[in-house]
């Protein structure tokens, strides 16, 4: 009785042992699949917020781009407003050293305050890098109508023409550039 006892009494242990192995398997089979799950959640959402900030990026670039599309479209169809408004033939371009402010210089000679003396006199300041006189001038000529002046104001806003200028030292302002650039177009209809 006394060793029928004490083999229930290992038996008892031995399987108490073997549930417990078995459980603690479990927890741990459980814990490493809890762990591969997160992880792999983890990698997914990693991976959608890269392809989520990749496709703002091309968003945003290509937002930019068409941006700058519009403004050197309307740039152009000012420039021509106003050459035609003038009665000019020649086709304005952008490139370096052929820009839309090429239309505004002139060696002429002027009556003092005219529109084409401003235009003139703020063509000579932005070539000595006087960007607010000649802003102030343009902005004069544009309010006595001429097209052209508005179309310098624009220039001396925008990034692309400053640089072009060689200036560095004046914060180029994207928006007010637009904003010149449109009135430019409205006064030469």
């Amino acid at each position: 009785a006394e060793e029928a006892h004490r083999a229930a009494e290992a038996e008892r242990q031995r399987k108490a042992e073997e549930a417990r192995r078995t459980a603690e398997a479990e927890r741990q089979r459980k814990a490493e699949e809890a762990h591969r799950a997160a992880e792999a959640e983890r990698q997914r959402k990693a991976e959608e917020a890269r392809r989520a900030a990749e496709a703002e990026r091309q968003r945003k670039a290509e937002e930019a781009r068409r941006a700058a599309e519009a403004e050197r479209q309307l740039k152009l169809a000012a420039a021509r407003q106003a050459a035609e408004a003038e009665g000019k033939r020649e086709e304005p371009t952008t490139g370096r050293g052929t820009s839309a402010q090429r239309l505004i210089d002139s060696s002429s000679t002027y009556k003092k305050g005219s529109g084409q003396w401003l235009l003139a006199e703020g063509a000579k300041l932005m070539k000595k890098g006087d960007v607010e006189g000649a802003r102030r001038l343009y902005e004069k000529a544009a309010n006595k109508g001429l097209a052209k002046g508005a179309l310098g104001v624009g220039t001396t806003y925008d990034p692309v023409s400053l640089a072009a200028a060689g200036i560095s030292d004046v914060k180029p302002d994207p928006q007010e550039a637009r904003r010149w650039y449109r009135r430019a177009y409205e006064l030469a209809q």
